[in-house]
């Protein structure tokens, strides 16, 4: 059984983006076992002879399957071969020793489920990625209206915890997550419903009933994020789709668990102005 295994899908992302992104941890002195996997939604050839050339291992099928899809097809072909896995977006570049860090976190946290790095931009600004579980406002508050309402995201992205000390939190993003393979497999993986967008903060919530989806900022990575949704009207698109079936399953306006989550996260963190 090996430690990690490294879960990327990638969809007309050039090799060496890929090379790069996996050059800013393969390179150390990793205390940890990993094996390497990569989706491509793409079926790109140059990709296939990049990971034959790396030995890594490449996957594709015969269409597009989405996010949820591609890491699904990875994780469930190789269960139970792992202790934990590596969500890992084409586009995060983890930091000295971060690897490391985050699976010696969840080893000494037996109630881990998820746990992500502190996610920087290139710049070396924070990404607020810590979220609150949202409501159909916060999502289109956030992206039509983000300039406008900075100290309620100060609230709902939990960033006047400065985002500088260890947490457990309702919703993380999914750039850059180690999941327990345990706590993965209970929930059967990610739900492919969801082609793109949502995936994430679906399954934070459905494996945070079992274990705790945590925040440690000893380990951080850099994420080039393109926001692509804020770009492309197809991309848009499958967020909006994506939102509207979150909402199906879990509650639009009436969502008892969210705002009993919510208000416990806020008091839990000192912020009692809600």
């Amino acid at each position: 059984m090996v430690d990690i295994i490294i879960s990327m899908v990638v969809f007309k992302t050039p090799a060496s983006q890929i090379d790069a992104v996996l050059s800013s941890f393969l390179n150390e002195s990793n205390i940890i076992n990993i094996e390497i996997y990569i989706f491509d939604n793409g079926l790109d050839s140059s990709i296939r002879d990049y990971c034959n050339v790396k030995g890594f291992n490449y996957l594709t099928l015969n269409n597009n399957v989405g996010f949820s899809g591609g890491h699904n097809f990875i994780l469930k072909s190789t269960s139970s071969r792992a202790k934990s896995y590596l969500i890992l977006n084409p586009d995060v570049y983890l930091m000295s020793d971060a690897l490391n860090k985050l699976y010696i976190f969840m080893q000494s946290h037996s109630d881990c489920g998820i746990v992500s790095p502190k996610i920087l931009n290139p710049d070396n600004t924070i990404q607020y990625v810590c979220r609150l579980l949202p409501t159909p406002i916060d999502l289109v508050s956030r992206r039509f209206f983000s300039r406008f309402i900075k100290p309620y995201l100060n609230k709902t992205e939990l960033r006047f915890t400065n985002y500088d000390k260890t947490y457990d939190v309702p919703f993380i993003h999914g750039a850059c997550l180690l999941i327990n393979s345990a706590a993965y497999e209970l929930v059967n993986g990610f739900d492919e419903r969801y082609f793109l967008y949502m995936e994430d903060l679906d399954i934070c919530r459905r494996i945070s009933k079992s274990h705790r989806v945590y925040f440690y900022p000893e380990a951080s990575a850099v994420h080039g994020h393109a926001k692509g949704s804020y770009k492309n009207k197809k991309l848009l698109y499958y967020h909006i789709i994506s939102a509207i079936k979150y909402f199906n399953k879990w509650g639009w306006f009436f969502d008892l668990k969210r705002t009993e989550t919510n208000k416990a996260t806020l008091r839990k963190l000192l912020y009692y102005n809600f």
